[in-house]
């Protein structure tokens, strides 16, 4: 069987130098390092090395025992929880912003409703800020559901068709499908259709 030596296995994380080397030289010294494992497939794996170099004789010279573990599950749940941190802070900022925007929001909305209703019977120009106040309604929407997603609230069930809230699901991704060429198509063949859900929360 061919030899494979140490530092072909385990990389050194001090960055020059051999591994081995490094270790033989702590006679009598105990190591406990993260390093990374090279396996033949070419993937490298995340272990900890413990080492204890010990002395055999003076023929043989200096021996070291190493024992090494596996870390890729711990490096995983590591990475989930700098993800979810990172989710959060997320979360944070963007309620945030969705606030600092909500307040102008409301403002605008507000002078726009006011010169809707000093237009009176001028209905072309009334048209033009309908427009504006439907926008700006759409833009509530969306903020709020920013803010229903950063701060979950409880949900409140009632007695709802299901078929009428995906029905109402679909509404919002259809656009979206027949840009891409993505045709819907919904079949209910429940016979008893009706369920206690909180309706804005299951469309989200």
């Amino acid at each position: 069987e061919a030899e494979i030596e140490f530092d072909e296995l385990f990389s050194n994380p001090f960055g020059s130098g051999g591994l081995f080397e490094y270790l033989i030289s702590r006679s009598g010294e105990r190591s406990s390092l993260e390093c990374a494992l090279c396996r033949k497939e070419g993937d490298r794996v995340t272990v900890r090395l413990n080492a204890r170099t010990v002395k055999l004789d003076d023929h043989h010279g200096n021996s070291a025992v190493v024992i090494f573990e596996d870390l890729s599950a711990q490096k995983e749940m590591e990475e989930e929880l700098r993800r979810a941190d990172r989710l959060r802070s997320l979360g944070e900022l963007s309620a945030g912003v969705a606030h600092e925007i909500r307040n102008p929001l409301t403002g605008i909305a507000t002078t726009a409703q006011v010169l809707y209703e000093k237009l009176g019977d001028d209905a072309e120009r009334r048209r033009y800020v309908k427009v504006i106040l439907d926008e700006i309604a759409r833009l509530d929407d969306i903020i709020r559901n920013l803010l229903n997603f950063a701060r979950p609230v409880s949900p409140r069930p009632k007695d709802i068709s299901l078929p009428g809230v995906i029905e109402e699901a679909l509404a919002l991704v259809s656009d979206t499908a027949a840009e891409k060429g993505v045709r819907l198509r919904f079949e209910n063949l429940l016979r008893d259709d009706r369920c206690m859900l909180d309706n804005d929360q299951v469309k989200q």
